[in-house]
């Protein structure tokens, strides 16, 4: 369990929808994790939707990037 992590870069890291997805999916019981980079990951469209989503589950997180990617 995080307890201090607040700011995470997983930019330029191929990620592409299906881990973007898989990370949201970890971060639903986030208490810490305020800023978050996804930039230049190859997320598509509908991956973007699939975190809109999920981003309902999480009250902690404050920004999030999603910059140059395939939407």
């Amino acid at each position: 369990t995080n307890t201090t992590l607040t700011k995470l870069d997983l930019s330029c890291n191929l990620i592409y929808s299906t881990g973007a997805v898989e990370i949201f999916s970890a971060l639903r019981t986030n208490t810490t994790l305020l800023k978050l980079s996804l930039n230049d990951n190859e997320i598509c469209k509908e991956g973007t939707l699939d975190i809109a989503k999920l981003l309902s589950f999480n009250n902690t997180l404050q920004e999030l990037s999603l910059y140059m990617n395939w939407f």
